[in-house]
């Protein structure tokens, strides 16, 4: 039973850290997008 808990736990911690890296390169990806953006509106004027 502790085995079983404890698998389920390693799969939660992988499931989490998969789910927080594929949001920190979202956000960074639409950051950098965004600073581009900007950049770009800049260099227009």
């Amino acid at each position: 039973m502790l085995q079983l808990g404890i698998k389920r736990l390693k799969l939660y911690a992988d499931f989490y850290t998969s789910m927080t890296f594929c949001l920190r390169v979202t956000l960074a990806f639409v950051s950098k997008t965004k600073l581009d953006k900007v950049n770009n509106y800049g260099n227009e004027y």
